[in-house]
């Protein structure tokens, strides 16, 4: 949407016209197959929906802060690229510390009992190999691939 300096123009119009045409078309493919790539009828849960919602308004403000941010610093504010660098690093360097509190601190007794006992076996049983099973995942094939 960059395209003509800030300004929304006819080319950003077609873009973005082209760009719903294709979200459309694809819905309108996946609703003609037996198996399409995403199930629509799962949006109908409210909660995946919510947190589809959501997690696009995190996705927006995170590339909003990492991409759009070091720009702004250094062309509008005319900061050099050590100064960018460490205004860039406050964000991680706080909130490090924090989330590391933060999950320590609601781990329960019976959490912290596991994580030691595990911790303790792990150390404990670098001596023999454990067997370990891994679940087998399954994938529905259409009868076209096999073919």
């Amino acid at each position: 949407m960059t395209i003509g300096r800030g300004s929304f123009g006819p080319l950003n119009l077609g873009l973005l016209l082209a760009a719903g045409a294709g979200a459309g078309l694809f819905v309108f493919a996946g609703k003609k197959v037996a198996s399409p790539l995403i199930q629509l009828t799962m949006f109908r849960d409210p909660r995946l929906s919510a947190s589809l919602v959501i997690s696009a308004l995190v996705m927006t403000v995170m590339m909003a802060t990492l991409v759009v941010g070091p720009f702004y610093l250094s062309r509008t504010l005319h900061l050099d690229a050590a100064r960018v660098g460490l205004v860039m690093s406050i964000g991680p360097i706080l909130s490090a510390p924090v989330s590391y509190t933060h999950l320590r601190a609601h781990e329960t007794v019976l959490a912290l009992v596991c994580r030691l006992l595990l911790e303790k076996e792990n150390t404990t049983s670098t001596r023999t190999p454990a067997r370990r099973t891994v679940p087998l995942l399954h994938f529905q094939l259409d009868h076209a691939v096999l073919a």
